[in-house]
């Protein structure tokens, strides 16, 4: 699953007492001509949660909670036993990295449209 600025976050939420994630999103790629609408993606019950700030230079710090929502999301990886998200937030700014280590992964979507590939020369 890969996510695109043209495809938003509209609602985000991050509840690290009870550990959850949920993230709504007016949709996602599961492959380069397919779109899922109205997307749904749910992280919880993850052993660990790393956050960090990308700050000038390139390095990244780690901080405690992010400062305001994801205004949308330009990298998603599912690694062996972690998914990593990364992206900018809606009223501050920065770029903010999200890894959950073990989490249990939920996707819901309303529908899913085909888009049309530009052929090639």
């Amino acid at each position: 699953m890969t996510f695109s600025p043209d495809e938003p976050v509209v609602v985000m939420c991050l509840n690290q007492e009870i550990r959850t994630f949920v993230v709504g999103l007016t949709g996602a790629y599961v492959d380069p001509d397919l779109v899922l609408e109205g997307v749904r993606l749910e992280l919880s019950e993850w052993t660990a949660l790393c956050i960090q700030e990308h700050m000038e230079g390139g390095t990244l710090a780690a901080v405690e909670h992010l400062p305001a929502e994801l205004a949308d999301i330009y990298e998603f990886e599912m690694l062996n036993e972690s998914v990593r998200l990364a992206g900018s937030l809606r009223r501050a700014h920065g770029w903010y990295e999200l890894t959950f280590l073990n989490p249990k992964m939920t996707v819901e979507y309303v529908g899913e449209r085909r888009v049309v590939l530009p052929l090639k020369a």
